[in-house]
């Protein structure tokens, strides 16, 4: 995520038209707004913090953004430039990586014990025949 963010932030900035863009005629920056939605959010989030040091103007509205972009200390020191905006029964952004791994052992603990008692109901057939 954060290779395609910085590979889009070196497109556009070699591209140069940003800048057009954003600078006023009398050497004022415009307001820039970087939108996205679930994934989308998740590189705005990124863009959003790569392009604060050099437009102080950009803000990053990101709706639903995944988990797994920025921790909580990035969180709250960028929390002046970026709003999420999430619903409460969305569930890809709680997705992180500590979600994961509990949904990973949890998986496994129910296959290991469906497999525990498909075995153990197999060998108490073979004992009856």
């Amino acid at each position: 995520m954060l290779q395609s963010a910085i590979c889009m932030h070196e497109h556009i900035q070699k591209n140069g038209k940003l800048n057009e863009i954003i600078r006023r005629e009398d050497g004022s920056n415009r307001k820039l707004v970087i939108v996205g939605h679930s994934l989308g959010a998740a590189l705005a989030s990124i863009l959003t913090i790569l392009y604060q040091s050099k437009y102080p103007n950009v803000h990053g509205m990101c709706y639903a953004p995944l988990g797994v972009t920025i921790d909580q200390v990035a969180a709250h020191e960028y929390r002046h430039c970026i709003t999420s905006v999430v619903f409460a029964e969305d569930g890809a952004p709680s997705l992180n990586h500590t979600t994961l791994t509990n949904l990973r052992e949890r998986i496994l603990d129910c296959i290991s014990r469906k497999i525990a008692t498909v075995c153990y109901q197999k060998a108490g057939k073979k004992k009856k025949n």
